[in-house]
């Protein structure tokens, strides 16, 4: 009796045993859950991470129309608007710009200099033929005094050639700029308040009636257009305190794109470039996102907003000069 009962006493208890050490079903479909999201995790982190932020453009688009936007007509393909003073006063450098002549007209003589520039724009129009180039005005904006002693002096000097144009009194003269490489050449000019309109080349009296029709509202403006004002939106933020703004109404190194534009604003210590590149829809936006990021590298912060991509960069200061010269 007493070994039955041993054996009995061992065989229960291996029984027992046997039965704590086996899982249950409901561990090891817990096991495997773990182990499958463990799995997802490492598998699909990486695509999350890689994702570009998306946000929406507000249902309305904040705009405001500066005094220079008035002379860029609806079909120009590219500006540069650069605020001389603005640019003074954020580095302290009078001579950013540097300190040759901006200008020279030779007769009658008369000189603007970059320090006596409140801001320039200038406006490549679209080329009215394959074979021709594309015609470039330049507006830029002097102080009051400045403008009406040029104005007198073209009054005044004999044998200039002038034509009139609606209200405006258009003058072809000869003239010098820094940038070129031959001492003089042919030019149109004409005075608007404070600014200054000027255009190089056999047809350049064509491209400055074209801005002044702009400027007189008798042809359509760049700016009215929805498109070229949330673009704006896009590269500046809403901040209208931008120093410098150019604009491309056509693909530039990006394919496909429809607008390029960037924005330089500053504070005491550094300054930010802000690029936006405008496509036909968020999903085409994307798939340009890597490749502008690629093109556009070393920059601080990437994202997408509506259908265009942005991108930010910080600088030193000292390094503004270059940053006002173009997209």
């Amino acid at each position: 009796m007493l070994l039955r009962f041993d054996r009995q006493t061992r065989l229960g208890v291996t029984t027992h045993r046997r039965k704590k050490s086996r899982p249950s079903r409901l561990t090891l479909y817990s096991m495997l859950a773990t182990v499958a999201l463990l799995c997802g995790a490492i598998w699909l982190g990486p695509y999350f991470v890689l994702q570009p932020r998306v946000e929406t453009l507000p249902s309305r688009v904040p705009f405001s129309q500066q005094e220079w936007m008035s002379y860029i007509p609806e079909s120009t393909q590219f500006v540069a608007y650069v605020n001389y003073q603005a640019a003074f006063e954020a580095t302290g450098n009078h001579s950013l710009f540097g300190t040759d002549p901006l200008l020279e007209v030779y007769s009658p003589p008369f000189t603007i200099y970059p320090n006596s520039v409140e801001y320039e724009v200038g406006i490549n129009l679209a080329a009215p033929g394959a074979t021709q180039g594309v015609p470039a005005v330049s507006v830029i904006k002097v102080a009051l005094s400045e403008a009406r002693s040029l104005e007198t002096a073209l009054i005044s000097t004999p044998g200039l050639h002038k034509t009139e144009h609606e209200s405006h009194e258009i003058y072809s003269l000869l003239i010098r700029r820094k940038e070129l490489q031959v001492p003089l050449v042919s030019a149109t000019i004409a005075i608007v308040g404070q600014h200054v309109l000027l255009a190089q080349g056999a047809a350049s009296a064509a491209s400055v009636i074209q801005v002044l029709d702009a400027a007189d509202h008798s042809q359509k403006q760049l700016f009215s257009k929805s498109s070229a004002q949330t673009a704006l939106y896009a590269s500046s933020g809403g901040d209208d305190r931008y120093l410098a703004l150019f604009i491309a109404a056509f693909p530039t190194q990006v394919e496909g794109s429809n607008i390029a534009m960037k924005t330089v604003t500053t504070d005491s210590e550094s300054f930010t470039s802000r690029f936006a590149f405008s496509f036909n829809s968020t999903d085409q936006a994307r798939t340009h996102y890597d490749g502008i990021k690629r093109l556009y590298n070393g920059g601080k912060d990437y994202w997408l907003l509506g259908p265009f991509v942005v991108a930010t960069f910080e600088y030193d200061l000292p390094k503004l000069a270059d940053q006002v010269r173009g997209l």
